[in-house]
């Protein structure tokens, strides 16, 4: 997950770049931490990673995840906002973008989301690589009922449980050849399903829509606060089981409870 949060720095950092960054990352409670944009002066742009336990215990941690940036460069006119920044992001891995107000943390954010076009340098991702984007002001409709905003993202999910149900079907009418292919092709999708435990889809949106403080979720979206259809937006995300999330400011408008319930799912 990659999210950004505003943290008031009030204090010019003293010595080099990198030892301003574990000090950062040592008052975020975070392991360690990369200056990556800004000289020493602020505004400065600091990334956190916090690997997860797994990869600490190195059961498979530490795996790229699928995406990786080369020689990353933005620019608002003579004003460089990223230079150079090379790097991936493994499984298992929370970065934190930390900074003062618009230092680009937004921007940073919308290129590892590929909704903005316009930088120099490579953002490559994996082929399949599910990528969820929830920005300061996410768009819902307003039209549609909360649950059926929040059911778009698992439209995916969906696809794949009625094409194994139509296969599982239609078994008794094939030959032995287009049965071995059927099962086969079964089994492939099963392995997607048991993976982000699609059997239980509906009570997965049940719990996400009841722990984001989703009250209302039959209610239209446009007759919902801002806050309300952000959380609306959270849960739609969720739901998508992105490889990786990208998430702007992402506790607005969420109590601390909820919040806690975020950082376990």
């Amino acid at each position: 997950a990659v999210s950004t949060e505003h943290r008031a720095l009030t204090q010019r950092p003293e010595g080099a770049g990198d030892v301003f960054a574990q000090r950062v990352a040592g008052k975020a409670g975070l392991e360690f931490a990369v200056l990556v944009a800004g000289r020493l002066e602020f505004p400065v742009l600091v990334v956190l990673v916090r690997e997860l336990e797994e990869d600490a215990r190195g059961d498979g941690g530490g795996a790229v995840l699928g995406l990786e940036v080369g020689e990353l460069l933005h620019a608002f006119g003579e004003r460089e906002i990223l230079k150079e920044m090379s790097f991936t992001i493994h499984r298992g891995a929370r970065i934190g973008i930390v900074g003062a107000n618009g230092v680009g943390k937004s921007t940073f954010l919308k290129i590892l989301a590929g909704v903005e076009p316009e930088f120099d340098g490579e953002v490559i991702y994996s082929p399949g690589v599910r990528v969820g984007y929830v920005p300061q002001e996410p768009a819902v409709d307003g039209e549609r009922t909360a649950r059926e905003n929040v059911e778009d993202g698992v439209a995916h999910v969906r696809a794949i449980l009625d094409g194994y149900n139509q296969i599982a079907d239609g078994l008794g009418d094939l030959d032995p050849d287009a049965m071995e292919k059927a099962l086969e092709k079964m089994g492939k999708l099963q392995e997607t399903i048991d993976a982000i435990d699609g059997w239980n889809l509906d009570h997965h949106i049940e719990i996400a829509m009841e722990a984001l403080g989703i009250r209302h979720p039959d209610a239209k979206c446009a007759t919902m606060s801002e806050g309300e259809r952000r959380r609306v937006a959270l849960a739609r995300e969720l739901m998508s089981y992105p490889d990786l999330l990208v998430r702007d400011e992402p506790t607005n408008h969420l109590d601390a409870q909820t919040v806690e319930w975020l950082e376990l799912f």
